[in-house]
């Protein structure tokens, strides 16, 4: 998945954080360059010989069960890669596999970080669009499609509405209340907070002056990703859905707004076994490595 741009990506990324922020814009052109570098696999030469047999088990589950792969950020590559894997296994076995992905709708999300905001008010004032979506959708989408299979847009689920009530929402609560605010049932300010503290990279938000013009960023976010998600789900009748991480903006509202309406949520997160993946059902492994009972893998090899 590293393409054939590894050694010098190995060297750019530990030099690049050193940067003073003023230079750090190197960082957004080595996305750029990356992403025509082979950063996205190449899924029809993955199939090779085997496309007529593919081609026929996309065409065959038509009418299989659907299921939803909220992929959700395209620039999330290794995340896109490996849904792409579990979209074709399932579609080997008859599953109709749908993708979910933003489009630059959001207004924050889990791909923003310090290190691509150096400097957070900019953040709050102008959000992720202009600096990273044009490098995260249109890639993951040609990737995704390239398998024959629905690729949705955010954008195209969302209605006006959708997008006041998340820009009303994110002005009108109170500071002391953004950790608790509820959209519809979700709590898209338990998942705005957990997204603030993960751009800040730190545990506690407190003495970061920045910390509610981001979280407010996040809090919109979310509401949009909730909104999208229940529509797309009652739109397409979906009976399963798989996300990975499960917290954070936007997988967590998805998860959350799936579960919600009945759809059975499989989440997934790079294990702490290299090479290997935890898989959680109807929660997150944040839950499951705690609650999960030692006898379902005692005795396995």
């Amino acid at each position: 998945m590293a393409g054939r741009d590894a050694p010098l990506t190995r060297v750019l990324k530990t030099a690049l954080p050193l940067l003073p922020p003023a230079e750090r814009g190197a960082r957004l052109a080595l996305r750029r360059w990356r992403v025509t570098r082979g950063l996205y696999p190449d899924l029809r030469a993955l199939i090779g010989a085997d496309a007529a047999e593919w081609d026929a088990a996309v065409v065959a589950a038509q009418d299989g069960p659907r299921v939803l792969c909220a992929t959700s950020v395209g620039a999330m590559t290794d995340q896109a890669f490996l849904d792409a894997i579990l979209a074709m296994t399932l579609t080997l076995r008859g599953a109709k596999v749908e993708f979910f992905l933003c489009d630059g709708e959001l207004t924050a999300c889990q791909d923003c970080t310090y290190k691509w905001f150096p400097d957070p008010d900019s953040f709050v004032r102008s959000g992720p669009r202009k600096r990273l979506c044009g490098s995260c959708f249109e890639p993951a989408r040609q990737m995704l499609e390239s398998l024959g299979v629905v690729v949705h847009r955010l954008g195209d689920v969302l209605e006006p509405a959708d997008r006041d009530a998340a820009r009303e929402l994110a002005a009108a609560t109170p500071a002391g209340e953004l950790d608790r605010v509820r959209w519809e049932g979700v709590p898209v300010g338990e998942h705005a907070v957990a997204g603030a503290i993960r751009f800040f990279a730190c545990d506690d938000l407190a003495g970061e002056p920045a910390a509610e013009g981001v979280t407010r960023r996040y809090l919109e976010a979310s509401v949009l990703a909730a909104a999208g998600t229940r529509r797309l789900v009652e739109q397409r009748g979906f009976t399963s859905a798989i996300v990975h991480h499960g917290i954070y903006v936007p997988q967590g509202p998805i998860a959350w707004t799936c579960r919600d309406a009945g759809v059975r949520v499989t989440t997934w997160n790079p294990a702490y076994r290299q090479g290997c993946f935890i898989f959680s059902h109807d929660d997150t492994y944040h839950h499951t490595l705690l609650e999960e009972p030692t006898d379902a893998w005692t005795d396995e090899p």
